[in-house]
């Protein structure tokens, strides 16, 4: 079934509690809507419950989703209850027998046509106030003005620009004027009008400063017309509204092609602190649109600040965290979470990596647990055990950091590699190779030039070949960096080559980094200063590595500032999903109010960007390959793949990319194997996969056909096994 899920800020209502909590009258937290084909929309108030009876009980439903589903399948339900602990839909009677309360083990569920037309109607801006926004929500159509020379300027009432002024013009009566000294102030694209104050604000350029629209009723914003080539430099969707703010996140292994991304928070959708044994999961499926959320506890888990990585069954192993010693297994077969067997060492922030035979090894971590010694382990997934590697220690990966221990053994860029080994190629400016075998070891790689890189983009865009760039010499509070480099390795335990290449345009700290079918790395977000929590001097504006020329370039940019706790992941049709930033400390635990929190830098949304080869010389979408079918959906390394294709003309290329999961700018998953031994016989590819399993993890991967014009396809959903 089709529905789709979006933000509101409106009313809500809850379900059982103590008759003595005090009745509210509007939803405390924000309320995520469900359209259906049909026209009905549900409104979803979290952490709320109706107090009152119930006209049906329905057991074991596994989602709140599910049960928004139960209701608008039943003609005479309005408002519903979701019990999250006792996977329990009530389908509640009117309003009016209902009294609305906060309970943090429900969440309620209301018809929007049934809300009592008392209520505030909806503003002409549907989005709340202070929101941040990518296109003019406004329902009537956006003045414009002709300026002398051609030039046209826009006018969106109801909207500002968060920003610095170049100048600030007083006494001016209509955003008509505003536009009007826009026009004659050389260099100026953007301004805004106060109408309250009756000042006009020509903004400061936006490719050197941090300018974000955001809907605030007193502002008008005027911008001038200009056209813009998606050829050149892609293009961005509108805002996705999600019910969590995306820390963390993974796309979910599905056959043909995936279809959803799961992201989560900690305890709280959007505040986190201390150990919870919950965590808030959003689920949204980037081909229909739906959005549904979960709270997931039965793992005692809370999984912020975790290690990821997946198994060759397409599994999920979460590590760590906020619980710093717990693990959950996410099983993609039945959407379900498992609890497995506890780490030997309390872990957060460290990174976890796919070896060559199927572990998963474990590095570092002093965020959560005890500081230091967070020495090395491996998880075997037959035996379902760890086993401590006393040999494997993080001294000769340690950062320099002003706060010191608990910073300097965080978000290691681990790669797996052949015969067992752990290429780590930073964050420290020491590069180090990791054997997982035994009682575990390290052998000194190289260095890299400049400064350490702490949360730094580093992305095997290749085999044994490593762009990292980005980072800051401290976790917080310390200038971005912008120096690139290209990392190649070859046999274990053999020095890495380190070639510095261009620099990018914008410091970075906190940014995030995708390889593309292409070859080429996607980098988003980050800010020229890492400062935890906080939008300023955020980089909106992307920029692509193109590993042939070494060469950067800048693309558009997107409408929010994605640092801290920001995550990006490649996405089965060569788009790519930015979400997140921000997550409020709140220390009184799960439940604990978050209305002290700056929310202006919570970011609970994202967008989906189209890169320049998705696009025609024209600006219209470019024409695709189609992969119209393949030998099989699972292969053994070293085996071969038929594949069947359409639309690519002469000098086609087949790609895998292994699907990533990210968290604090590491996603360790991720890597691209162009498979470069195939026999072409006119649409039909048959094509070798390398034979080494430290090249190729096993996993689940895109397969990709790739353009002469490196136009991709759609890809298919590959399972690479070892035996």
């Amino acid at each position: 079934m089709y529905f789709h899920t979006s933000f509101a800020v409106l009313a809500a209502c809850t379900s059982i509690i103590p008759l003595v909590s005090a009745a509210i009258t509007s939803c405390p937290s924000p309320e995520s809507t469900t359209t259906f084909p049909s026209g009905s929309q549900f409104l979803i108030c979290p952490f709320t419950d109706f107090q009152g009876p119930s006209a049906q009980v329905i057991r074991n439903i596994g989602t709140l989703s599910a049960c928004v589903r139960q209701c608008n399948s039943i003609p005479a339900c309005t408002n519903a209850v979701y019990n999250r602990g006792s996977s329990i839909c009530h389908i509640k009677g009117p309003v009016g027998q209902l009294t609305w309360v906060e309970n943090e083990k429900y969440d309620v569920v209301r018809l929007r046509s049934a809300i009592a037309t008392t209520e505030v109607e909806t503003p002409e801006v549907e989005v709340p106030e202070g929101e941040n926004i990518s296109k003019c929500p406004v329902k009537q159509a956006a003045s414009t003005f002709a300026a002398p020379g051609g030039k046209k300027f826009t006018t969106c009432p109801g909207t500002d620009l968060k920003g610095a002024s170049a100048q600030v013009i007083k006494n001016i009566k209509s955003s008509e004027e505003c536009a009007k000294i826009c026009s004659t102030t050389t260099g100026c694209v953007k301004a805004v009008w106060d109408s309250t104050g009756k000042v006009c604000h020509i903004k400061e350029p936006e490719e050197t400063n941090t300018l974000i629209w955001v809907v605030s009723k007193r502002f008008s914003v005027i911008s001038l017309d200009k056209v813009s080539n998606p050829t050149a430099t892609g293009k961005w969707g509108d805002l996705i509204r999600l019910p969590v703010i995306p820390v963390a996140g993974y796309v979910v292994p599905q056959f043909p092609d995936s279809s959803r991304i799961l992201v989560f928070s900690s305890w709280g959708p959007d505040a986190f602190g201390g150990a919870s044994g919950l965590t808030q999961f959003a689920d949204y499926n980037f081909k229909s649109g739906e959005v549904s959320q979960r709270s997931v506890a039965n793992t005692k888990h809370d999984m912020f600040c975790p290690g990821m990585s997946s198994l060759e069954d397409g599994r999920m192993l979460i590590s760590g965290g906020s619980d710093a010693a717990a693990v959950s297994l996410y099983d993609p077969a039945t959407n379900t979470f498992a609890k497995g067997p506890e780490m030997k060492i309390p872990r957060g922030y460290q990174t976890s990596v796919t070896t060559s035979e199927g572990k998963i090894f474990e590095l570092g971590g002093s965020y959560s647990g005890k500081r230091g010694g967070k020495t090395g382990e491996i998880y075997d997934p037959v035996a379902n055990t760890w086993t401590l590697l006393p040999g494997a220690k993080t001294d000769p990966m340690l950062t320099v950091d002003a706060e010191g221990v608990w910073r300097t053994d965080n978000h290691a860029w681990l790669y797996g590699w052949k015969n067992g080994t752990v290429f780590q190629a930073g964050p420290s400016k020491a590069q180090n190779w990791f054997d997982t075998k035994g009682s575990g070891s390290s052998t000194p790689a190289g260095k890299r030039s400049g400064r350490d890189a702490m949360c730094g983009v580093n992305v095997m865009y290749e085999p044994g070949k490593i762009l990292s760039t980005g980072g800051s010499q401290s976790y917080t509070n310390s200038p971005g960096v912008v120096l690139t480099h290209i990392t190649t390795i070859t046999e274990p335990n053999v020095p890495s080559t380190i070639e510095a290449v261009a620099s990018m345009s914008y410091p970075r700290g906190f940014a995030n980094g995708v390889v593309l079918p292409d070859g080429t790395v996607l980098v988003t977000g980050g800010q020229r200063r890492s400062m935890v929590f906080t939008d300023t001097d955020g980089i909106l504006f992307p920029e692509l590595f193109n590993p042939a020329t070494k060469t950067w370039k800048t693309l558009a940019p997107e409408a929010v500032p994605r640092n801290y706790h920001s995550i990006s992941i490649l996405l089965p049709d060569g788009t790519v999903f930015s979400g997140g930033g921000g997550l409020c400390y709140v220390g009184g635990g799960v439940g604990s109010k978050t209305s002290g929190c700056n929310k202006a830098v919570d970011h609970a949304d994202g967008q989906v960007f189209s890169p320049p080869y998705l696009f025609a010389k024209d600006g219209s979408l470019a024409v695709r390959p189609v992969i119209a079918k393949v030998s099989g959906t699972s292969v053994r390394v070293g085996g071969q793949l038929v594949v069947s294709v359409s639309g690519v003309g002469e000098g086609a290329k087949l790609v895998l990319v292994r699907m990533g999961s990210v968290t604090h700018s590491i996603n360790s998953d991720q890597r691209r194997v162009p498979l470069t031994d195939v026999k072409v016989a006119g649409g039909t590819y048959t094509a070798t996969l390398p034979g080494d399993s430290g090249v190729l993890i096993p996993g689940h991967y895109y397969l990709f056909a790739v353009s002469a014009t490196g136009v991709p396809s759609v890809a298919k959903t590959i399972k690479v096994t070892r035996m």
